[in-house]
């Protein structure tokens, strides 16, 4: 049985990684904290492991969560060329792409910044 993600889960629980916490993780998506806990509650219930463990300096990273982080990079990678294959460019390793968009757009997008730092401290 495939288990279906939702694409705003894998957002909530990449700005929980580079925010630190649910509530300030919830103010830069402009979303409530408690929605933020259902999207990582709903993540933990499907892969069947805790993604995070308290402790006081924020949520931390489980070893699930670590492999569930790599994942997420894939698929923002994959999103930026999908959305390159609409307008004809070559997104290839090294090309930049430049993308003009509303003002909201970049603070749905920022959760994903810490995705291109952990690609290339693993690497």
């Amino acid at each position: 049985m495939m288990m279906q993600r939702n694409w705003a889960h894998i957002q909530s629980f990449a700005a929980v990684i580079e925010q630190g916490s649910l509530s300030t993780a919830g103010l830069a998506l402009h979303n409530s904290q408690p929605t933020l806990g259902r999207h990582i509650a709903t993540l933990e219930s499907r892969i069947g492991d805790r993604l995070f463990k308290l402790n006081r300096g924020g949520m931390k990273l489980t070893k699930a969560g670590s492999k569930l982080m790599a994942y997420a990079g894939q698929m923002a990678d994959a999103a930026v060329r999908i959305s390159a294959v609409g307008s004809g460019q070559n997104v290839e390793k090294g090309n930049t792409l430049r993308i003009t968009v509303c003002q909201l757009v970049p603070s749905f997008l920022r959760p994903l910044r810490w995705l291109d730092c952990a690609r290339r401290i693993q690497t």
